[in-house]
């Protein structure tokens, strides 16, 4: 998809508004996550500032529990636009007179992602006697604590 920016510089248009669904299924992100679905991506325009907004959902591994699952991610961000202005083309992805909308999703959606992402917040990650994930009723005793350690231990009580 792509946004004619001569149109709201020359003041033909006042106002854009386009919305699109696109793909970038099978891609990474840096955290390990894979896009899952159709990207969502609104952008809109007036004469000085654009704003986009992109959902989509990814399929990740759990940091703690290493269980895979999906989660929503979400983006958004507004751009200031002037004509001839070399900001713009440092902030977005320009081709000639205008901006790639679906590279400007993906560049939102990459700097949008968290590095760690967990199944849910109190995940209790995985046991470290036998290696599966709590959550499943793993019933192995905890390992003993090391004697040099016990007086840290005290602290906590």
């Amino acid at each position: 998809m792509y946004l004619d920016l001569k149109k709201l510089f020359s003041g033909e248009e006042e106002k854009q508004h386009i919305s699109f669904e696109t793909s970038f299924e099978g891609e990474k992100l840096p955290s390990g996550a894979v896009f899952a679905g159709p990207a969502k991506i609104v952008f809109d325009t007036q004469r000085e500032y654009g704003a986009v907004r992109c959902d989509v959902l990814c399929t990740v591994e759990c940091a703690r529990c290493l269980e895979p699952f999906t989660s929503p991610l979400h983006a958004e961000r507004i751009f200031y636009l002037k004509e001839n202005d070399a900001s713009n083309e440092e902030d977005l992805p320009m081709t000639g007179d205008g901006v790639d909308l679906k590279e400007l999703a993906r560049q939102e959606l990459f700097l949008a992602a968290p590095m760690v992402l967990y199944c849910r917040e109190d995940c209790p990650g995985l046991c470290p006697v036998c290696g599966k994930p709590k959550k499943l009723g793993c019933t192995c005793e905890s390992p003993a604590v090391d004697e040099r350690l016990q007086i840290l231990k005290q602290l906590l009580q």
